[in-house]
């Protein structure tokens, strides 16, 4: 494994799942990147998985896949008090905000669809 370190947004996590899209897959499945997702993502990722109908199962195999495949970010208090000022300074949501706070506390690069985060360092936004 390198030093490379991401965070993979929800986004990407979803388009890997949900489509099995190319792009995604080449984050999700590399073994070479030490990945993480912050624990907030597991929120949106199960959410969108039941509102397009994927059965129990195959959500629970797909929520085991994240979890065995990255670190997860717990989101505590200091995490919450930075994203306050990454949610100011960008012009980001709670939810974005904290996600971008958690990539820049283990110093990855934010991997994401979500064009808020267009402009902003650290990021690299897929298309």
């Amino acid at each position: 494994m390198t030093d490379t370190r991401v965070l993979l947004d929800s986004s990407v996590w979803i388009t890997y799942l949900v489509s099995g899209e190319e792009q995604a897959a080449g984050y999700a499945e590399n073994d070479e990147m030490r990945k993480f997702t912050c624990a907030l993502s597991l929120f949106e990722i199960k959410k969108k998985m039941l509102g397009v109908g994927i059965p129990r199962s195959e959500r629970e195999s797909k929520l085991w896949f994240v979890k065995s495949n990255s670190e997860i970010v717990d989101v505590d208090s200091f995490l919450c008090e930075e994203a306050a000022n990454n949610a100011i300074k960008h012009r980001l949501s709670l939810a974005d905000a904290i996600i971008l706070t958690a990539a820049q506390q283990k110093s990855a690069l934010l991997v994401t669809y979500d064009s808020h985060f267009h402009g902003i360092s650290g990021v690299r936004l897929l298309r």
